[in-house]
């Protein structure tokens, strides 16, 4: 029985993901793969803050920081009707949790606290020991919500992140758009 529903951050709750705000600032994250791959890493571990790492990819992209800070900005949009689903259909049934590669202070600079309020359990990479796909990280996630693994669905927008969960014995969703996301959910809950 599903008794909680895991979303990742970004790609999912936020935004579309990091490759494609470096390529709307003018990068190539298929050429600078490896780069941030490294920063990325390096951001979630917590060894550098989001501030550094949005001065290190500004310099990278040749943009003044604010330019590139409103940049993010724009392609960070909170997916507001995704949020409103979880407000009116999920969270009267289900405990939902938060689980994010993300550094410190990142989601409350994106999700604002009365969103951040659906969240029985918000963990964050950097404020760990773990990042996805470590086993660790999805078990102090479920932990947090006081439930199995296989009590849960992980909704993420990499299939190397839903695929971890899946081998732990999470259902997962990969996330595409809101209509297949409900869809699939919808299926998964009756």
């Amino acid at each position: 029985m599903i008794r909680g529903i895991i979303f990742d951050c970004f790609g999912v709750l936020v935004g579309k993901g990091f490759g494609d705000i470096y390529a709307v600032a003018g990068g190539d994250p298929v050429a600078d793969n490896a780069f941030l791959d490294s920063m990325i890493m390096k951001a979630n571990s917590g060894a550098i803050s989001d501030g550094q790492f949005q001065v290190i990819m500004a310099d990278r992209l040749g943009l003044p920081l604010p330019a590139f800070q409103d940049i993010v900005r724009r392609e960070e949009a909170l997916n507001t009707p995704l949020i409103e689903y979880i407000r009116a259909r999920l969270k009267p049934h289900y405990k939902i949790g938060l689980l994010s590669n993300a550094s410190t202070g990142v989601i409350e600079a994106r999700i604002p606290a009365e969103d951040r309020a659906l969240f029985d359990a918000i963990v964050v990479s950097a404020e760990t020991n773990y990042q996805k796909p470590d086993r660790e990280i999805f078990q102090l996630t479920v932990d947090k919500l006081g439930l199995r693994f296989d009590e849960n669905v992980f909704i993420d927008d990499l299939p190397i992140f839903t695929e971890a969960a899946s081998r732990l014995g999470l259902r997962t969703i990969q996330y595409k758009s809101l209509p297949l996301l409900k869809a699939r959910l919808e299926s998964l809950l009756q």
